[in-house]
Parts: structure tokens; C-alpha cells; sequence
């Protein structure tokens, strides 16, 4: 399963211990941040996304059919197209 974490560096100072999610989720792959273009590109293929700060509204949606799950590592959810997510399931 391939996951990416887009911005590592908005929640991440250097203080965490990511091993354990390293090892849930061997083919990881952290950014230290994302604008909001690259999003397509650095998710494609991938079936986790995590994020913080970075958007992932319907457009970007749209383009990663192998999605299955994102996780939000913040208290609220604005940053995600939450319709777009429901329409595909």
C-alpha cells in the first residue's frame, strides 16, 4: 500500500517518532511540504494521503482513482473537499 504524507513540517518539527507508521506502511513517502498543484502528481498512485495544511479539494480527487483513504493529522477537515470524497465513496 502506498502512502505520502504532503506536509510533514506543518506538524512535524523534528520531534515525532514516525517509525512505527514507517512500518504499518513500508512504501511511505513524507514530503515537507506541498503546494497545492503538486498534489496530482505526488499522490498519484497512492492509497493513503495525509495531510494538515494542504488542500485536496474535487479537482485533485478526480485524478487519484487509487484513493482510498485520507487521514487529516489536525482537528478539522476544511482543507478536504469532504462532497467530493463522499461521491467516491
Amino acid at each position: 500500500m502506498r502512502a505520502v504524507i504532503l506536509d510533514r513540517e506543518s506538524f512535524d518539527r523534528g520531534e515525532l517518532d514516525l517509525s512505527a507508521l514507517h512500518s504499518a506502511l513500508p512504501e511511505l513517502t513524507d514530503f515537507p511540504a506541498t503546494a497545492p498543484e503538486e498534489v496530482p502528481e505526488r499522490l498519484a498512485g497512492a492509497q493513503v494521503a495525509i495531510t494538515n495544511k494542504v488542500p485536496i479539494g474535487a479537482e485533485a480527487l478526480e485524478m487519484l482513482p487509487d484513493l482510498r483513504l485520507i487521514a487529516v493529522a489536525a482537528t478539522g477537515t476544511n482543507n478536504i473537499d469532504l462532497e467530493a470524497a463522499r461521491r467516491r465513496g
